[in-house]
């Protein structure tokens, strides 16, 4: 394979990888712009989002149900069981103190992370639980270069899914009034809009997007763990203060800037320093535009 291939296959998987990312960066971007709360534990609800289509995936196979229906019911479990999670989180660890103060919230969001590593830890044991191969191995040539197709159908679902959160953000009321709250929670108020609610709402769809990331990286991967959400948890949070913390499209593209960052210094310079050089960039954007790359004066109410 020509060097151009190996370059056009690795550029294949900093995508693939970016856009993962992109999912759990989500989740952060929305609770953010209507809290200003960064939530750490998010990285959890992703790993309890994998864990849980791990174990449908396993039960639909051990009931010989068709490879349609594992993959559609196991995102479901996936996604349902992050998405209550995130619900708990919000409503016994971050509503009473998540107007105390900044640092109380935090704290917080770190304790719970803490805390359910910990659970996962003694539920699940240390060692990584293999996840079923669900795809057949084989790829494409796009271009001469080859790409699997679990990589095509990471890819796809994930853009597929972030346009339609944008669509749904944009074009229906209930998204129109998260804009809302996220802009001025006091005017919305006045107008009738719940917060509480609104905040409910961001914190279902946060979570349950990082569930679908937890499916996506389990089948990508092969294996779940319970420290599994705790880097690409952190580089999802770092994807967005690199695209603009509150930007959907600026989680996006710091994700996928973060993904390829992460596999091409890898590949090209050491697996060693990999996470050295992806973190290198967020130090650089910082200093060179503090609100990130889309993010604009007030990024911290944009949705």
């Amino acid at each position: 394979m020509s060097d151009l291939l190996v370059f056009g296959t690795q550029l294949i998987n900093g995508l693939t990888l970016g856009t993962a990312y992109g999912l759990i960066a989500v989740g952060y971007t929305l609770v953010y712009s209507i809290l200003r709360l960064v939530n750490f534990a998010h990285g959890e609800v992703y790993m309890a989002g994998c864990y849980a289509a791990l174990f449908a995936v396993n039960a639909l196979i051990a009931a010989n149900a068709p490879a349609f229906v594992i993959l559609l019911l196991s995102l479901i479990a996936g996604m349902a069981v992050a998405g209550l999670l995130g619900v708990l989180i919000e409503r016994l660890a971050y509503r009473r103190v998540r107007k105390v103060s900044i640092p109380a919230t935090m704290i917080t969001s770190l304790g719970m992370s803490i805390f359910l590593q910990n659970v996962a830890f003694v539920a699940f044991g240390a060692s990584p639980t293999n996840f079923p191969n669900l795809f057949p191995r084989g790829s494409v040539f796009i271009f001469g270069i080859p790409v699997l197709y679990i990589q095509i159908f990471l890819i796809v679902v994930t853009l597929a899914t972030l346009v339609g959160l944008m669509l749904w953000i944009h074009r229906t009321n209930a998204g129109v009034a998260m804009r809302c709250v996220a802009q001025d929670p006091i005017a919305a108020g006045l107008v009738g809009i719940d917060s509480n609610r609104m905040v409910v709402l961001a914190f279902v769809i946060g979570s349950a997007l990082a569930g679908m990331a937890g499916w996506l990286f389990g089948m990508y991967y092969g294996r779940a763990v319970f420290y599994m959400g705790l880097l690409p948890g952190l580089k999802a949070f770092t994807a967005c203060i690199i695209g603009g913390m509150g930007s959907i499209p600026g989680a996006l593209l710091g994700s996928v800037i973060m993904g390829e960052l992460e596999v091409l210094s890898g590949a090209y310079i050491s697996l060693d320093y990999k996470d050295v050089f992806a973190l290198g960039a967020l130090l650089i954007i910082l200093i060179v535009r503090p609100s990130g790359l889309l993010g604009g004066r007030d990024v911290s109410r944009r949705v």
